[in-house]
């Protein structure tokens, strides 16, 4: 049968008789290469399989119920506060007077019966007063505070039984799946729960200063390790959250990577490596954080354990927001002589603090030498050992972010460089890809 061939003009000219359509690769006019269509051309291709968004499965009613377990436990361990009025020792001192009143005896006969003079029992009287007078202070001031950090909570717990469930509802009737309203509910939830970790941290803290007020040591000290958990608990959540992020990231450029042509796969390299140390970095951070957090509640300072606590990981100042805190730490313990977390401070002989590292001002000097060693001709440092340098330093406990502020990678690596670890971190030239350059 006669095929129909296709002219230049548009026109068809039927082809001679026994033509057939060829079923392998040919060469066609101009020198190219054509490929006919067939069978196998045609087979649907399999759809890209995305992985699906990590699913939250923390239980934050059991969080919560955890949490109100170990406080009214706490509760009931501690005394109850009572009236002073009924306590005191001016009244104890009146209902030993009614049972034996006072002999009208001289001073020297008063103290030689009771042991001190007449002024003196009068001083110590007054001192044990105001002794208990100051202790119940404290107790009613502990007290006070708990019970106001307590409302607070209760709040929380009303939004997480009462008032998400049925706003998220509310906002999917009619229109949104069960899948969908159970992911908004979960998130929501997480969100209350973020908010209200400071709180419950600062509540055990409450409780801890109230049964020290009342002299229970041990019951105290076991309080204040509660707390360190919840800053534990907290802090892990906020990690595995971001390494499952992270994953989630990816693995959508590993699905996507065969499909991809050169040029897209030299971006997509870039991007991972880009991805891998935005994760690194956040990690440090909140390594870094959870460390400060539990370091100032031993120093007595949980107020600054809260701010902590309250800060968003996921804002672009989390980093500089808890080098602040830090800063605050040490300026309230004392420690701050002799420390500093900015260039400027490193440079008049103080200790750099970074993370858990203490850097010397002589170690400067001293990585600044070998750094400045390696120059090539191009009046640059040997890119390696920049990198070197910044994995000796982050195995030391350092943070990155950190490195960068003493090291400014554009003021050591030439802006030429096109490696993808030294573009990672902001320095360097991008290399271009196919498309972009000029044929």
């Amino acid at each position: 049968m006669p095929i129909n061939i296709r002219n230049p003009d548009g026109s068809y000219t039927a082809s001679a008789a026994g033509t057939t359509l060829p079923t392998t690769a040919y060469s066609a006019s101009g020198g190219t290469t054509a490929t006919p269509i067939n069978s196998t051309v045609l087979t649907p291709q399999s759809a890209i399989q995305l992985p699906p968004a990590p699913t939250d499965t923390t239980n934050y009613q059991a969080d919560t119920a955890g949490y109100t377990a170990m406080a009214t436990a706490n509760a009931s361990a501690l005394t109850p506060l009572v009236d002073p009025a009924n306590t005191s020792t001016s009244n104890l001192q009146k209902q030993l007077e009614a049972m034996f009143p006072k002999p009208t005896s001289t001073a020297d006969t008063y103290q030689s019966t009771y042991g001190v003079s007449p002024e003196t029992a009068r001083a110590n009287e007054t001192a044990a007063q105001n002794t208990f007078n100051v202790d119940q202070a404290a107790v009613q001031a502990a007290q006070d505070k708990y019970n106001a950090l307590n409302a607070q909570l209760a709040g929380f717990q009303y939004q997480q039984n009462a008032l998400i469930p049925a706003q998220v509802e509310g906002q999917n009737i009619g229109r949104g799946s069960m899948s969908a309203i159970e992911g908004q509910t979960r998130e929501a939830l997480r969100d209350n729960m973020l908010r209200a970790a400071p709180v419950q941290f600062q509540a055990l803290i409450a409780q801890a200063e109230l049964a020290s007020a009342q002299g229970k040591a041990n019951l105290s000290q076991g309080i204040l390790q509660q707390a360190q958990g919840r800053i534990d608990d907290f802090f892990k959540a906020q990690v595995a959250d971001n390494a499952a992020q992270y994953k989630y990231r990816t693995d959508i450029i590993d699905k996507v990577y065969d499909f991809a042509t050169k040029a897209e796969q030299n971006r997509l390299d870039e991007m991972k490596t880009q991805k891998a140390n935005e994760f690194t970095v956040q990690r440090d951070a909140l390594n870094y954080a959870q460390t400060l957090a539990g370091e100032a509640m031993k120093n007595g300072q949980a107020d600054i354990s809260a701010k902590i606590l309250a800060l968003n990981p996921k804002s672009a100042t989390y980093q500089a927001d808890v080098s602040d805190l830090a800063q605050q730490a040490f300026e309230n313990t004392g420690n701050a002589k002799g420390t500093t977390t900015t260039v400027a401070g490193l440079n008049t002989g103080k200790t750099f603090v970074s993370g858990q590292l203490q850097y010397s001002p002589t170690q400067y000097q001293s990585d600044q030498q070998e750094l400045i060693a390696t120059r090539g001709p191009d009046g640059w440092v040997d890119p390696a050992a920049y990198l070197t340098g910044l994995k000796n330093w982050t195995t030391k406990g350092g943070l990155q972010s950190d490195f960068l502020q003493l090291y400014p990678i554009k003021d050591y690596v030439n802006p030429l460089n096109t490696w993808p670890q030294i573009t990672a971190l902001g320095g360097g030239t991008k290399p271009k890809s196919t498309s972009d350059r000029s044929v």
